[in-house]
């Protein structure tokens, strides 16, 4: 289905068409975050543009990720011969990982890429009934380690490698995270409906940071993560 961007409403709050745009799934998700930017920038809230920018921009490495940005992943090696053919595929435990890296790599995987990358990445894939795979930036050296132990320890033949290491990740995860930020947006909009007089139009900053808290971090509307 072909997403469409609304055409702006002038006599619609910025509350209403983040809410209208948020409910309406044709309406791009990037078009909706990007009204909860320019509120942020009426409200003066530099929690709910720091939100709405990193899910358009992509999570920085030192960012803390929102929950609902960690999915399930299953770990996958590929078994091949030297020359890298024959690909077998196989479904691991992080206990068969070498012991130097079993802390850092488990069965979830943390996404930082922007929004729309995510939803097209798992709408192709999900076009195309595959899962998505992504490695890591040790995947290679851990390949390499566990066939060079593989080899002395007689658990590899000596014609065969691992030739990767990497997550396995159903579409259905991405596109959760997708629906989980049109949530997000709509229970925004409903804390602030609840906390702001009648009549106002733009929430304070106060009000904005607090909806931002409660409804992004599952704060008590005090303490901030982002």
């Amino acid at each position: 289905m072909a997403e469409h961007t609304p055409l702006p409403d002038r006599d619609a709050s910025y509350l209403d068409q983040i809410e209208r745009g948020a409910l309406d799934l044709n309406t791009s998700i990037a078009d909706v975050l990007r009204l909860c930017v320019a509120l942020g920038g009426r409200a003066k809230s530099q929690h709910l543009r720091d939100w709405a920018l990193k899910e358009l921009n992509g999570y920085e490495l030192d960012d803390e990720l929102p929950p609902y940005r960690i999915v399930n992943a299953s770990l996958y090696m590929d078994n091949t011969n030297r020359a890298g053919l024959n690909r077998i595929p196989q479904q691991i435990a992080p206990a068969m990982l070498p012991k130097e890296v079993r802390a850092d790599i488990g069965e979830e995987m943390h996404l930082r890429q922007k929004i729309v990358v995510l939803e097209a990445e798992a709408r192709k894939a999900q076009a195309q009934d595959e899962h998505l795979t992504y490695t890591f930036s040790q995947s290679a050296m851990v390949a390499n380690l566990m066939t060079t132990r593989g080899w002395e320890k007689g658990e590899i033949p000596q014609r065969q490698m691992v030739s990767a290491i990497y997550w396995r990740v159903s579409p259905a995860e991405l596109l959760g995270v997708v629906d989980h930020v049109r949530t997000v947006l709509t229970q925004l909009v409903a804390e602030l409906v609840a906390t702001m007089p009648t009549g106002q139009e733009v929430p304070s900053a106060a009000q904005a940071d607090r909806a931002v808290n409660i409804v992004v971090n599952g704060g008590d509307g005090h303490q901030f993560v982002l």
